[in-house]
C-alpha cells in the first residue's frame, strides 16, 4: 500500500462490527433483516447510552461542580476563557469570597472589606466620615466592591460603641452622624481581626508578629502584657458567638462558614512563640488548610506538573487515536465506492471444502454509507465530549493517586464499545468480522497536502499535536484557573500571599504601627476632641439659662439676652450690664 492510502481494519469494536457486519449479512440475504444485524444495531445503542449516562454523571457531578466552587471563592468577573461565557458586569458581582482588582486579590468579609479605604470613604478630605458621605457615595462603593458602605458605617458605630469604657466618644460618634479618623484608626483594628476568621488564627497572628509591639510595650489595654492576654484578646474577638459575629452583619457569618467549607481539612503544625520582651515561651498550634495545600502543590511542585502532564498525555493520545480513526471513517464514507460502481458488492474467498474462508467488501450501498455517517457523527459528538469533560476532570485534580485512577477510569469510559464487542458478541461472529479484508481508504484524495505520505512523519506529527495541546492546555489551566484559584485560597484561609491585598495591607509592619503609633496617636487626637468638646460646651452655657442667687433661699432665673423684651440696644446693654453686677453680688 503506497503512503497515500490507510487500512480501516475490522477492529474489536461496536463500530467496526457495525460497519463491516451489515454488507456481508447483505450478501447473504438482502431481502431480510438478520439478527446479526439487528445485533449491531442493539450494540451501539447500548454503548452509545452507557457512553452518555457516564459523561452525563461525571459532567454534572464533577465539572459542573467545580465550576461552581471556583465561582464561589474567586470571581473571575469576565476574565474567563470559555467563549460562551456571558459577558463581564460592570459591577463587581459578588458571590465569591474573593474578587480581582488592580492584579490583587480581596478575599475579606465583606463588612471588612473598605477598612483599609478611608480614602474611598471620606469624600471631601476633611478627616470626618459622615453619613451624607455614605449616602453619596453609596451606589458607586456597592458597585465597586459589592458591600454596602452604610452597613460598614453602623459596624464602625457598633464597635467604638462597645469599647466606650476604654475611650471617650464623641457625641455624633454616639448619635450615628459621624466618624472622625482617630475613631475609625481605633476601631479598625478590631474589624480587621476578624478578617482571621477562627479562633484558630490565633497563633498563627501571634507567630507573625502581630502582638510583639504591645507585647513589648505593654500599654495597649486590649491585647495586655502577656502572651495568654494576648490570645485572649484574638480569641474574644474570633471564637464563634465572639464579638465579631455578634456585631457584624449575618452576611460575616455566611462568609466564614463559606470559607471554612472551602478551605478543607484543617492541618496543625506545632511552634513555639517566644515573649518578645520577657522571653517566656508557649508552644501553640499554627493552622493550615488541606485544600491550600493541595493547590499550592498544584502551582510550585515541578515533580506534580511532570506527573500531571504525563497522564493527561496518555489521555490526550487515546482520544487523539479515537479521533484518527474517526477520520478514516469519514475519508471511507466520502470515497469508498458504491455497489453500483463494481460488479461484485461482496466478495467470497472460499477454502478446499467450499467453506467463506474470507469476506471482501469491494462496495456499500448508499444506505449503509449514511447509516455509518449517522453513528460516525454520534461517535465524534462523544469524543469530543469525553475529551473536553475529561481533561476538565484531571486538570482540576490536585492528588497523585486519583489522577491515575481517574484517567484509568476516562479509558474505561472510550474502551465501552470495545467491552462490548468482546463479552457480549459469540467467537462465531467475532470471527466474521475479523476475517474480513481491511477496506483500503485513498486518504490523499481528500486531505491532499494535509495528509504526508511517510507514515513516521504521520507519527511524529501526531506526537507534536498531542504534546501541543497537553502543554498548552495545562500552561491556559495554570494561567487562568490554577495560579489564581491558588492564590485566592491562600488570601482567603489564611490571609497571606504575595498579590492578597489584605495581607499586604495590614502586614507585620502595619501592626507594629498600628500598635506603637496610631493608636496612641487615636488617645491622644480624641482627647484634644475631647477638650476642645468640653470647652465649647462651656461657651454654649454662658447663653443658657441660669439661676441668679438673690437671697438665701430663693433663686430667679436669668433668660438669655435676645429672649428679654428689650427695645433698643442702648437697652439691651445696660439690662445686661445690671444682670452681671446682680450675680457678681448674689454670688459674694
Amino acid at each position: 500500500m503506497d503512503g497515500d492510502s490507510a487500512k480501516l481494519m475490522p477492529m474489536d469494536n461496536v463500530y467496526s462490527y457495525f460497519m463491516f457486519v451489515s454488507p456481508i449479512e447483505r450478501k447473504k440475504n438482502s431481502r431480510t433483516v438478520s439478527w446479526t444485524k439487528v445485533l449491531a444495531w442493539v450494540l451501539v445503542t447500548v454503548n452509545f447510552f452507557l457512553q452518555g449516562t457516564i459523561l452525563f454523571a461525571v459532567f454534572n457531578d464533577v465539572v459542573a461542580s467545580d465550576v461552581v466552587w471556583r465561582d464561589s471563592i474567586l470571581s473571575l468577573a469576565g476574565k474567563s476563557v470559555n467563549p460562551f461565557a456571558p459577558p463581564p458586569s460592570k459591577c463587581n458581582p459578588g458571590g465569591s469570597l474573593c474578587f480581582e482588582q488592580n492584579h490583587t486579590f480581596t478575599c475579606a468579609p465583606p463588612s471588612v472589606q473598605l477598612a483599609g479605604r478611608w480614602n474611598d470613604l471620606d469624600l471631601n478630605g476633611d478627616g470626618i466620615w459622615t453619613r451624607e458621605e455614605v449616602l453619596t457615595a453609596q451606589e458607586n462603593l456597592k458597585c465597586r466592591y459589592a458591600v454596602d458602605p452604610l452597613e460598614v458605617f453602623n459596624v464602625f458605630v457598633s464597635f467604638l460603641k462597645n469599647r466606650a469604657d476604654v475611650i471617650w466618644l464623641h457625641p455624633m460618634v454616639k448619635a450615628g452622624q459621624a466618624l472622625h479618623k482617630p475613631y475609625f484608626d481605633f476601631a479598625k483594628g478590631d474589624i480587621i481581626m476578624c478578617n482571621y476568621r477562627n479562633e484558630e488564627m490565633c497563633p498563627n497572628l501571634l507567630k507573625r508578629g502581630f502582638f510583639d509591639s504591645p507585647l513589648t510595650s505593654g500599654e495597649s489595654p486590649r491585647v495586655g502584657k502577656t502572651i495568654e492576654s494576648a490570645l485572649d484578646y484574638c480569641y474574644e474577638l474570633l471564637r464563634k458567638g465572639g464579638v465579631c459575629e455578634r456585631t457584624l452583619p449575618s452576611t460575616y457569618s455566611v462568609w466564614r462558614q463559606s470559607s471554612d467549607q472551602q478551605c478543607g481539612t484543617q492541618i496543625y503544625h506545632n511552634f513555639e512563640y517566644t515573649h518578645p520582651k520577657t522571653g517566656m515561651t508557649k508552644s501553640v498550634l499554627e493552622l493550615d488548610y488541606k485544600a491550600v495545600e493541595d493547590y499550592e502543590k498544584g502551582r510550585v511542585s515541578k515533580l506534580f506538573l511532570v506527573y500531571k502532564a504525563i497522564i493527561m498525555g496518555m489521555f490526550v493520545l487515546c482520544m487523539f487515536v479515537e479521533l484518527k480513526d474517526i477520520l478514516v471513517v469519514v475519508t471511507w464514507i466520502l470515497t469508498y465506492p458504491g455497489e453500483e460502481d463494481v460488479d461484485e458488492a461482496v466478495k467470497e474467498e472460499k477454502d478446499a471444502e467450499g467453506k467463506v474462508e474470507k469476506y471482501i467488501i469491494q462496495g456499500v450501498s448508499i444506505r449503509h454509507r449514511m447509516m455509518v455517517g449517522l453513528l460516525t457523527l454520534g461517535r465524534f459528538v462523544l469524543t469530543f465530549l469525553l475529551t473536553w469533560v475529561g481533561t476538565v476532570f484531571l486538570l482540576q485534580d490536585t492528588d497523585y493517586v486519583n489522577l491515575l485512577l481517574n484517567v484509568v477510569a476516562l479509558v474505561f469510559v472510550v474502551e465501552i464499545g470495545s467491552c462490548l464487542y468482546g463479552q457480549l458478541l459469540d467467537v462465531e461472529l467475532r470471527e466474521q468480522c475479523e476475517n474480513t479484508a481491511p477496506f483500503v481508504v485513498n486518504m490523499a484524495s481528500i486531505w491532499k497536502f494535509l495528509w504526508f505520505r511517510n507514515p513516521a512523519v504521520r507519527d511524529i506529527f501526531g506526537l507534536s499535536c498531542v504534546i501541543a495541546i497537553v502543554g498548552g492546555g495545562m500552561y491556559m489551566h495554570y494561567i487562568h484557573i490554577a495560579k489564581p484559584l491558588s492564590t485566592a485560597l491562600e488570601c482567603t484561609c489564611l490571609s497571606q500571599g504575595d498579590r492578597c491585598f489584605e495581607a499586604q495591607t495590614f502586614d507585620t509592619n502595619f501592626w507594629g504601627n498600628y500598635w506603637a503609633e496610631d493608636v496612641p496617636q487615636v488617645f491622644t487626637s480624641v482627647e484634644r476632641m475631647k477638650r476642645k468638646h468640653e470647652a465649647e460646651t462651656d461657651d454654649d452655657s454662658d447663653s443658657a439659662p441660669h439661676f441668679i442667687r438673690i437671697g438665701a433661699d430663693d433663686f430667679t432665673t436669668l433668660q438669655k439676652a435676645e429672649d428679654m423684651p428689650l427695645q433698643d440696644d442702648r437697652d439691651k446693654h445696660s439690662k445686661r450690664h445690671r444682670m452681671r453686677r446682680l450675680f457678681n453680688i448674689g454670688s459674694q
